[in-house]
């Protein structure tokens, strides 16, 4: 009865893990397509004095947010962290190729290039 309940606290811990990662992930790539949309109109100026603080403080979330989801695919792909941000490392792992070339490649196409502007954002 000890091992099977040790077992089932391992699997519960297990399943947190990868739902923790899952939300962390979510958030970040909420806060990433917030930025892409607030920088061009930051730069423009076409925000309003008064709303600024509030968006130059989404825009430095999504970069600590991205540092964080860096560090946790750096661990998922088991490669250390060269780069400080996630953009850096999937360029890099595209360029290398392999297994992790195309999940890179996955990521930047379906979930980061279609909302910067440019279309290409890595």
């Amino acid at each position: 009865m000890t091992l099977l309940l040790t077992a089932l606290q391992s699997y519960a811990a297990l399943i947190l893990l990868v739902l923790g990662a899952f939300m962390a992930t979510t958030v970040a790539w909420t806060f990433y397509i917030a930025a892409m949309g607030l920088i061009p109109r930051l730069r423009a100026g076409t925000i309003p004095r008064w709303v600024r603080p509030f968006a130059y403080t989404a825009v430095l979330m999504a970069l600590v947010l991205d540092a964080c989801v860096n560090l946790l695919f750096s661990i998922l792909l088991l490669d250390l962290p060269r780069e400080p941000l996630l953009t850096g490392k999937l360029k890099r792992l595209k360029a290398a190729g392999g297994r992790r070339g195309r999940f890179a490649d996955l990521v930047c196409r379906d979930c980061l290039n279609p909302f910067d502007l440019s279309g290409d954002h890595c």
